[in-house]
């Protein structure tokens, strides 16, 4: 017998082809020697772990397998934090990774065995996550996935870490809600949503009414303005509004100047005003 006072460093092609050989070692006169398993694939140090004999494995695999037993090696850390030595990656993707939400967030002890240079590539973040997996270094990209009224909620911040946004997957069919100002300034995150996406609208004054129906997507808005501004784009809001939902008036003069055309012209769009609105009428040349 070969007696060792330390653990023993192989191949995992060696462990298994040189198993009568290893299983006269021992590391003293009656314990079994204990090896370090270099160039282990991530199923086989999975398989491994209840090997009673492998203290240590390193790990050279393609992302995708990394990927799909990361969970396992991570239980297996969390009980051995010295059970990985490395992983290193191999094959034309050896530069990131694949991983859900789930896995960034659960699986640190497994990820800190990659190669320092990997990157993130990762799927499933909630909207209300997003900027915390956006903030990460090594998150090279992000993909959403929620429902449109939490996205709704999140418009604003997640405009600005649209850079590393990929795509956003809606578990729903519901129109985007927003307001008049995040329909212009929330324009990076607008342009990831799904093409199909419609937009309900709020807070659009009336002299705006016309270029924000100009955009496609929007389905339906909603006015809000003084009757001074109201009165002056009575017309324009008739000529709109089979997509007006409602009209809000802002400011304490709640009396609108129309003129005698006007209550019949324009009688749709003035049955959308408040009930507390009042009409003062000119004369038919008005």
């Amino acid at each position: 017998r070969v007696l060792f006072r330390s653990a023993l460093s192989l191949t995992k092609a060696q462990l298994t082809s040189d198993a009568g050989v290893l299983s006269m070692m021992r590391s003293d006169s009656s314990t079994p020697v204990t090896y370090n398993i270099s160039g282990v694939l991530a199923s086989d140090a999975v398989s491994l772990a209840s090997n009673a004999n492998v203290s240590s494995v390193t790990i050279s695999d393609t992302a995708a397998n990394v990927a799909a037993n990361l969970d396992a090696l991570q239980a297996k850390l969390a009980n051995s934090a010295g059970f990985v030595g490395s992983i290193s990656l191999t094959g034309a993707s050896n530069t990131s990774i694949n991983l859900s939400a789930a896995q960034l967030a659960n699986d640190g002890a497994a990820l800190s065995k990659l190669d320092t240079g990997v990157s993130y590539v990762v799927s499933g973040v909630s909207a209300a996550n997003a900027n915390a997996v956006a903030a990460q270094t090594k998150v090279q990209s992000f993909a959403i996935s929620d429902s449109t009224a939490n996205i709704a909620g999140k418009l604003d911040a997640l405009n600005s870490v649209a850079s590393k946004l990929s795509s956003v997957t809606l578990a729903d069919n519901q129109s985007l809600s927003l307001s008049a100002a995040q329909l212009s300034a929330d324009a990076n995150i607008l342009a990831k949503l799904p093409a199909t996406l419609t937009y309900t609208v709020s807070g659009v004054g009336a002299n705006s009414i016309a270029s924000v129906l100009a955009n496609a997507k929007v389905a339906s808005v909603s006015v809000s303005d003084s009757v001074e501004n109201l009165s002056a784009n009575l017309n324009a809001l008739q000529a709109q509004n089979a997509k007006i939902a409602s009209i809000a008036v802002t400011g304490t003069n709640q009396n609108l100047s129309v003129s005698l055309s006007q209550l019949t012209a324009d009688a749709q769009i003035l049955a959308k005003m408040p009930s507390t609105v009042s009409y003062t009428v000119g004369t038919p040349g008005d």
